[in-house]
């Protein structure tokens, strides 16, 4: 086989050659690309994250919550409906109307403005022991909230 062949034959593998190098970087930068987006949205997952468990724990250790703190959970936890699946979004929201349900109760048997609540009877019963079923309901979110932003925050592929 002379040069002449050679460099034919070179040529004639050359493109095809080419070709193959540039969808093998093609795929690298994809997956680089989906790599850099977990990065990017890790911290911001995580902060969200942060904010459902401190509000958990923060009910769990008072046995109450103010309207205050309901808003600030609901405005700081705003941005979960960027960053997350559905179901995160609903487990927010779910966490946020059982911190309004247990404010109302808490503010039926202990108002700020009167000096007595529900007077003892059948209905304070019911609605002092509706607000323990919701304590105990937040309390058991500590592991249920790990579980389901864990497969939502890992950066792992």
């Amino acid at each position: 086989m002379n040069l002449k062949e050679v460099l034919s034959l070179l040529s004639g593998t050359l493109t095809p050659l080419i070709a193959i190098i540039a969808i093998y970087i093609a795929i690298q930068q994809f997956r680089l690309e989906a790599i850099k987006f977990r990065l990017e949205t890790y911290e911001r997952r995580l902060a969200i994250f942060r904010i459902v468990r401190s509000f958990i724990m923060s009910i769990v250790r008072e046995a109450k919550v103010d309207l205050e703190s309901c808003i600030k959970f609901n405005s700081d936890t705003a941005e979960a409906v960027f960053l997350f699946e559905k179901d995160v979004r609903e487990y927010i929201d779910k966490l946020y109307r059982e911190g309004i349900r247990l404010m109302d109760l808490g503010q039926m048997l202990y108002p700020v403005n009167s000096s007595s609540g529900l007077p003892v009877g059948p209905e304070r019963s019911k609605a002092s022991a509706e607000q323990s079923e919701i304590v105990k309901w937040f309390n058991d979110q500590r592991g249920l909230s790990e579980e389901l932003f864990r497969k939502h925050i890992g950066i792992a592929a």
